[in-house]
C-alpha cells in the first residue's frame, strides 16, 4: 500500500515538473500566428479601445498612414507606436499606408504634449512593399 502510494505521488511530482518546464522554456505566441480581436484602421483602434472590447495583450491587424519612423518602430497615424518583432524579415517602409498585425501592450499618456499614445510590441508587416522605382529604397522619394 506505501509502495503503491509513493510510486503515484513519484509520478505526480514528475508529471507536475515536465509541464512546468515546458511552460516556462517555450517561446511565446507570435502575433503573425493569432486571431486578431480587432481588424481596422489606425484611426478607429481608439473608438474601439475606449468601447472596452480591446484589451492589453490583445491581437489586432491595423492598417493605417506612418506618420513618423525609427529603427525598429514607427508611428501610425492616430497615435500607435508599433515596434517590429525580433523575427520579422520584412524591412519596414518609412512612409505610406500599410498593414500591421501586433500586439497591444497598453496606453500611455504623453505628459509634456497630453497626447495619448497606443503601444504595441511584435508587430509584422502584412503587406508587401512596393517600390516605384527599381533603386528606390522603402518610402524614399
Amino acid at each position: 500500500m506505501k509502495k503503491n502510494f509513493l510510486f503515484i505521488a513519484i509520478t505526480a511530482v514528475l508529471i507536475a515538473a515536465s509541464i512546468g518546464t515546458y511552460q516556462y522554456f517555450r517561446s511565446p505566441s507570435k502575433a503573425i500566428d493569432l486571431d486578431s480581436v480587432f481588424t481596422g484602421s489606425s484611426l478607429d483602434f481608439s473608438r474601439q479601445f475606449q468601447s472596452g472590447l480591446i484589451h492589453t495583450n490583445d491581437v489586432v491587424q491595423l492598417e493605417g498612414e506612418i506618420i513618423a519612423h525609427e529603427e525598429h518602430s514607427l508611428e501610425l497615424i492616430g497615435g500607435l507606436l508599433i515596434s517590429r518583432d525580433d523575427i520579422e524579415s520584412q524591412k519596414w517602409p518609412k512612409s505610406g499606408s500599410h498593414s500591421f498585425k501586433a500586439i497591444f501592450n497598453g496606453v500611455e499618456v504623453d505628459d509634456f504634449f497630453g497626447d495619448t499614445l497606443y503601444r504595441f510590441n511584435g508587430g509584422f508587416l502584412l503587406d508587401q512593399v512596393k517600390f516605384k522605382h527599381p533603386n528606390q529604397s522603402n518610402g524614399e522619394e
